[in-house]
């Protein structure tokens, strides 16, 4: 129960698709089952690798089944709500009659709206629709410098210049800061991976049953994370050289099998590329849909 309870926790704290409803006791427990999935060898990292709309549709069927067996709970009328109202307003004039008569404010009453620095619209702070209409803009601008330089080449690939995205950086990014940026970043998931070894052999060394740790933290809006596996199965020898004959159910086993991954913050589903996405299945709707 102490595992189970663990890998829950695990869980709460790594939703399988952004902006899951995790108060939903079925939604809270497809998610935890995917997640012990990704931890099991053999099935880790399956999930990252599926395309968003198959992962959201995998959550909901889980969600389904889930209810199916553990219905939620029937939802009150309005007659029985009145009733239980009236019961408990029945059992608090009982317990607290020496107050009954005392003034009670009236919630419902008109109240006045005090405008202050932090909610006037007219304030220096950026507000939602506003930040968001200059995060549109901006995207929109970068489509526009992209779009200028593409070619459709042969078997259907978009060619581009190679200094792209050097040309696309803003004034305040020149290319050698970038280029200490990603470095940078580079030795942070190799640094991580070692970290993680480092307290992962003498673990599974201490713990037979231990198969694996793994480890996420945030880097700003991005996101790395690591898993390092006890041990993990391969096909013996790679592939048999003409007229060799090799046992197809050999295999040899490698020991500290490790998995790094750095999230950049842009979500299919949430933020800029949402909104970027949305917009793009209704124009190709119009466009390509047989009436």
């Amino acid at each position: 129960m102490s595992t189970a309870k663990a890998t829950l926790e695990i869980a709460d704290k790594c939703p399988v698709v952004e902006d899951l409803d995790l108060t939903d006791p079925a939604v809270r427990l497809a998610n935890g089952v995917l997640v012990e999935l990704g931890m099991r060898r053999g099935f880790d990292h399956w999930y990252d690798n599926l395309d968003d709309d198959i992962r959201e549709e995998i959550v909901e069927d889980l969600v389904g089944v889930i209810e199916v067996v553990y219905p939620k709970p029937r939802e009150l009328t309005a007659e029985e709500i009145d009733v239980i109202a009236k019961e408990a307003a029945t059992l608090a004039r009982d317990m607290f009659h020496r107050n009954i008569n005392r003034p009670v404010k009236d919630y419902c009453a008109e109240q006045v709206y005090v405008v202050t620095p932090q909610n006037s619209v007219t304030s220096n702070q950026p507000q939602g629709n506003r930040a968001m209409s200059d995060i549109k803009k901006n995207v929109l601008d970068l489509a526009a410098a992209i779009e200028a330089e593409m070619k459709i080449g042969e078997a259907g690939i978009v060619e581009v210049s190679s200094d792209l995205y050097t040309k696309l950086l803003p004034e305040t990014l020149t290319p050698e800061i970038v280029k200490a940026y990603q470095d940078h970043t580079s030795d942070l998931v190799a640094g991580t991976a070692e970290a993680l070894a480092n307290i992962a052999i003498p673990a599974f060394k201490a713990d037979e049953k231990l198969e694996q740790l793994s480890v996420e933290f945030g880097c700003g809006s991005d996101s790395l994370a690591g898993t390092i596996q006890r041990s993990k199965d391969y096909p013996a020898g790679g592939i048999p050289k003409e007229g060799e004959v090799r046992d197809p159910n050999a295999t040899i086993t490698k020991y500290g099998i490790v998995s790094m991954k750095y999230g950049v913050n842009a979500h299919a589903n949430k933020g800029s590329l949402k909104k970027v996405r949305d917009g793009i299945n209704k124009r190709a709707a119009e466009a390509l849909a047989k009436a």
